[in-house]
């Protein structure tokens, strides 16, 4: 089920773009970007803001499917299969959000995008480090070093320390756009990935370099 809800949730956002459509003036320009203050900075054409989420969705879904097959380490996949295919799904999730609030902009809905985007953003990344600890390891999905490609030992705790990282970036990050500082959330989501992303490539390399000694 969980590989057919993405599908569907694609469909929806389709089946909203076509709602949307008609209740659109023809010619106006809608906004389609918003500065951190959350005022519409950057305007387009109705077909762009309510396509260009749909069309993004599926880029990134027929990117992912595309490597999931061409992965050397099939065997890996097919054990990560439940992680893959939640990721997948709660990609989906955050884009058919992003969709709904675009296009309820575009009709004239007034709200604090910055708030619902912060908000959306830190649920996906505290989403997606819970299931970094569930992958195998692979050559397109998580924390690719050489030496997690290389030791197992490296790609497990790599991916479980990496997974609470990424969950409490998501859950800070959430929070502050929840309470309204859209300025201190986008300070620390950028902080707190930088730090995750540099300190998990030296862990990687410690757990390699200490399984390689201990041999």
């Amino acid at each position: 089920m969980t590989r057919w809800l993405p599908v569907l949730l694609w469909c929806t956002m389709l089946a909203l773009s076509l709602w949307a459509w008609g209740r659109i003036p023809e010619g106006s320009l809608v906004p389609i970007h918003w500065n951190l203050s959350g005022q519409p900075d950057g305007w387009g054409s109705a077909s762009t803001a309510l396509g260009i989420s749909p069309a993004m969705t599926l880029l990134v879904w027929t990117v992912l499917q595309v490597a999931r097959r061409l992965d050397p380490r099939q065997q890996h996949v097919e054990q990560s299969r439940q992680a893959l295919d939640a990721i997948v799904l709660m990609l989906t999730m955050f884009m058919t959000v992003i969709h709904g609030a675009m296009v309820a902009a575009a009709l004239g809905v007034q709200f604090d995008m910055n708030r619902l985007l912060l908000t959306a953003m830190g649920l996906l990344f505290a989403a997606l480090g819970n299931f970094l600890s569930k992958l195998r390891s692979n050559y397109f999905a998580g924390i690719r070093t050489p030496w997690t490609l290389s030791s197992e030992r490296s790609w497990s705790r790599t991916h479980r320390l990496g997974g609470r990282l990424f969950v409490l970036v998501g859950l800070g990050t959430s929070l502050l756009g929840l309470l309204g500082f859209p300025l201190v959330a986008v300070a620390y989501l950028l902080i707190g990935l930088l730090s995750t992303t540099l300190y998990s490539v030296y862990y990687s390399y410690k757990v390699w370099k200490d399984e390689s000694i201990s041999k």
